[in-house]
């Protein structure tokens, strides 16, 4: 049985900021390292979800064990906080089929700000992958929303607007979800359009006060 190696890539992320594009990002790396273009009609990304090329580990790999095998996996193969809260709440809407509310939104936003949304506290997360890199920043790659938009050379492929037009995007499930309610606009700074001006402020100050003294910057 395939046990864990230095060459595998893990990807860490809080759920719903920014997830399926940094798996997707991924992809396209790897595969361009073998010079595969995005243009390829074989590309993985041409004919499958980003979830479904890069599993989640609680849900796909170590939800029924906790010694799976990982013989079928191959070797080698962010927005900002509010908008994060946002998605969220649009993603819980799509996949429950539920009326957007102002009333479920500020639920939402008390959920998030009091550390009980689903997965915890988002500042829990990122300290935890922050001072994992400080730990081994060998394999460790902390990475920001806008260094994720930095990468270069990817063709027109990896914007999220295209990511959302391809076929495979508008049809199939993954784990009971449609693949199109994964990955919103991507649009940093989208909150505006939906938090207050005191919402807003409240969620910078918690962030402020969460992460005072780690070092790090969002």
């Amino acid at each position: 049985m395939r046990t864990v190696q230095d060459t595998d890539i893990i990807l860490a992320s809080y759920p719903k900021s920014g997830a399926t594009w940094l798996k997707a990002l991924t992809v396209a790396l790897l595969e361009k390292s073998k010079n595969r273009s995005t243009s390829d009609p074989h590309h993985p990304l041409q004919y499958d979800n980003p979830h479904g090329i890069v599993p989640c580990l609680e849900m796909d790999v170590y939800h029924e064990s906790s010694s799976p095998h990982l013989d079928k996996f191959s070797a080698t193969p962010r927005l900002n906080v509010k908008d994060t809260l946002v998605s969220w709440w649009l993603f819980g809407n799509a996949i429950l089929k539920t009326e957007q509310t102002r009333s479920d939104l500020q639920s939402q936003f008390e959920s998030f700000c009091n550390g009980t949304i689903y997965y915890g506290p988002f500042w829990e997360h990122l300290l935890s992958y922050w001072l994992r890199i400080l730990e081994d920043p060998k394999h460790v790659l902390f990475m920001r929303r806008r260094e994720l938009t930095c990468v270069r050379g990817l063709g027109a492929l990896l914007s999220l607007g295209n990511l959302r037009s391809l076929e495979v995007k508008k049809t199939g499930k993954r784990n009971d979800v449609n693949h199109k309610d994964y990955g919103n606009k991507g649009e940093v700074g989208d909150s505006k359009n939906y938090l207050t001006t005191e919402m807003e402020k409240k969620i910078d100050m918690i962030i402020q006060e969460k992460l005072q003294g780690s070092g790090l910057k969002l």
